[in-house]
């Protein structure tokens, strides 16, 4: 490449097409960019990077935020390809990808320290299995969460007290991303790779994840609902709940299971699981945060099946 090429005044003149250009690829701002930030293009005019990033804004009338948000996607979606690099697994490079700099922003809200997650959910919008209603709600809940959170946190003030605390259990070990984040995306990613056996195989597999199922009328609420149609059977719908055993006491879950054909609880206490009837399904999450499904729940057809169906219909529509 000529050294003209590489001056900082020929690479405005390129972002200038992309910005006021109909199709405003975001993909082609971002490299742009990058190259002014990684040659250092910006220095003999600007102090920093930063500055010549307001310095554009200022130039096409354009909100500072706007453009590092995309450029912060370039950034998510590089590392994402570097990760996959060193697996040798074949993924979209950036100019082939389909996915939005906004959705890119809300994974990364979402878990910014958990790779594995961070790119579960890239793959899973990109392979339309997630939409960016559902990241919003994610990214919603773990905000509520966060609050709820800090609310319960005693603060040691000195190291006397943080020895203490740590000694007595008030020492709140917090875990960056809560449990129905992890089942969330668990979920999701066991509908994507049934969906793509299906698709192998020139079937047609549909589904939906339901977050809070409430049924109108009815004391009880599943942390998350799921339906689908299976392969033994495509006209029937089979439903699946999942809640969080710490929640109801144990004849409510019986309660619960009249509701779905499948029924999985979360425990934390492993010595809880001997008490369960062997109908039901446990799951836990182990030391790497990975939702563990401990035991397979046994179909047996929901009692109030029609009951579950109409609250979904209501959804819907």
């Amino acid at each position: 490449m000529d050294n003209d090429n590489k001056t900082l005044e020929n690479r405005e003149k390129s972002l200038e097409k992309v910005i006021t250009g109909e199709n405003n690829n975001w993909v082609e701002l971002f490299i742009l960019m990058n190259e002014v930030e990684k040659e250092r293009l910006y220095r003999n005019e600007y102090s920093s990077f930063s500055s010549w990033v307001y310095h554009l804004a200022s130039l096409y009338q354009l909100h500072p935020s706007g453009i590092w948000a995309k450029y912060q996607a370039g950034k998510i979606y590089s590392q994402y390809l570097e990760r996959a690099q060193e697996k040798n697994k074949p993924v979209k490079s950036l100019l082939e990808s389909n996915i939005s700099p906004n959705n890119l922003v809300l994974i990364e809200k979402i878990y910014p320290n958990d790779t594995l997650l961070k790119d579960t959910l890239i793959e899973q919008v990109q392979n339309k299995m997630i939409k960016q209603s559902e990241l919003k709600q994610m990214w919603k809940d773990k905000k509520d969460d966060l609050k709820s959170d800090n609310s319960k946190l005693i603060l040691p003030r000195n190291s006397n007290e943080k020895q203490k605390a740590r000694s007595t259990g008030y020492f709140v070990n917090k875990n960056s991303d809560n449990f129905n984040q992890y089942l969330f995306t668990s979920i999701s990613s066991r509908f994507a790779k049934i969906q793509n056996d299906y698709q192998s195989n020139k079937q047609v597999h549909k589904h939906k994840i339901f977050r809070d199922f409430k049924i109108k009328g009815i004391d009880l609420n599943f942390d998350f609902l799921t339906v689908e149609n299976t392969r033994c059977a495509p006209d029937y719908l089979k439903i699946v709940g999942y809640i969080n055993y710490s929640k109801p006491k144990y004849q409510d879950i019986v309660f619960y299971k009249e509701f779905c054909d499948e029924l999985y609880l979360f425990i934390t206490d492993k010595n809880a699981e001997k008490h369960f009837d062997d109908i039901f399904g446990v799951i836990s999450l182990n030391k790497d945060n990975e939702v563990v499904y401990e035991k397979n729940a046994t179909f047996k057809k929901a009692i109030y099946r029609e009951e579950v169906l109409t609250a979904i219909l209501d959804k819907l529509i």
